[in-house]
């Protein structure tokens, strides 16, 4: 599929994605936002949900969204400058080959804490 965003084109192949995002002040306004169908295209991952189904949603506490990239990136594909444009890394949109794997890892980033 071909994804088009302003100057921006990416090409992303059929299967289980990951998107890394943050919301400083209000992270369920932030979330309810993505889950609605009408609004107003502002950030990367309102043009792919125009194509895309959410399948779940996994929140953490905390300013971790870099962090959370970076550990990602480890594991998965990122496709390159889709969005993380306020930070310095290369993507915040992995694709998945298995989804039990990213649940692994988001556990285990989350249990970093304890």
């Amino acid at each position: 599929m071909e994804l088009i965003v302003r100057k921006n084109k990416w090409f992303l192949r059929e299967g289980i994605y990951v998107y890394v995002g943050s919301a400083m002040n209000g992270i369920w306004q932030r979330v309810s936002r993505h889950l609605r169908k009408n609004k107003k295209k502002h950030w990367h991952i309102d043009y792919l949900l125009k194509f895309a189904k959410i399948k779940a949603v996994v929140m953490y506490p905390g300013k971790r969204e870099e962090e959370l990239s970076r550990t990602l990136s480890k594991y998965f594909e990122g496709v390159q400058g889709f969005g993380a444009t306020d930070l310095r890394l290369k993507s915040n949109l992995y694709r998945v080959e298995n989804i039990d794997s990213f649940f692994g890892i988001a556990k285990g980033f989350l249990n970093q804490d304890d």
